[in-house]
């Protein structure tokens, strides 16, 4: 239940970032601006590729990604949802749109825990979830297929420790 209410407050968290209110022509869903991508990275919950769609100033994903690999508990693969904005650093800040902020909920790294029954030590590996603020730079531009890469900031909780994570993605999208 804490672990709960901390993601929630993370979202909200970025909810207050991400949303940004903007007089934007409603267009119908169209086959054509849904993309896929590969990379690593949040975006790509770690090594992975992701399925998105663009609509005006906005790209909304889902991503499947490895997260961790070993030989003693195998891949660990988690799945996320991410949102950027391709209009708010050139209203701040004049930049082009080629630079995007946006935000990530899902599985944000991985813990192992241990425990020890009857003099037997039994392990299990499983997702934190979590929330990060994210950044990408498209070098051929925010609607087009081509190579991206950025940073983002994150906060993942667990049943063992919360911990922040910090980290740069590079990407393609198709």
């Amino acid at each position: 239940m804490r672990n709960s209410l901390k993601l929630l407050a993370a979202m909200a968290c970025l909810s207050g970032v991400i949303p940004y209110a903007n007089a934007q022509e409603q267009t119908p869903f169209d086959w054509s601006d849904v993309t896929f991508a590969a990379g690593i990275g949040v975006n790509y919950t770690g090594i992975g590729g992701s399925v998105g769609y663009v609509r005006g100033h906005e790209y909304y994903s889902l991503s499947v990604g490895v997260m961790n690999s070993s030989d003693r508990y195998g891949e660990n693969v988690g799945v996320g949802l991410s949102y950027q904005r391709s209009d708010l650093l050139p209203k701040w800040f004049g930049l082009s749109e080629q630079h995007t902020i946006g935000g990530y909920v899902g599985s944000l790294g991985t813990e192992i825990s241990a425990t020890i029954r009857n003099g037997s030590v039994f392990t299990r590996q499983k997702d934190m979830l979590g929330g990060a603020v994210t950044y990408n730079y498209y070098l051929n531009g925010f609607q087009n297929r081509g190579f991206h890469f950025g940073a983002f900031a994150g906060y993942s909780f667990s049943d063992i420790e919360d911990k922040g994570t910090v980290g740069f993605q590079v990407g393609y999208r198709f």
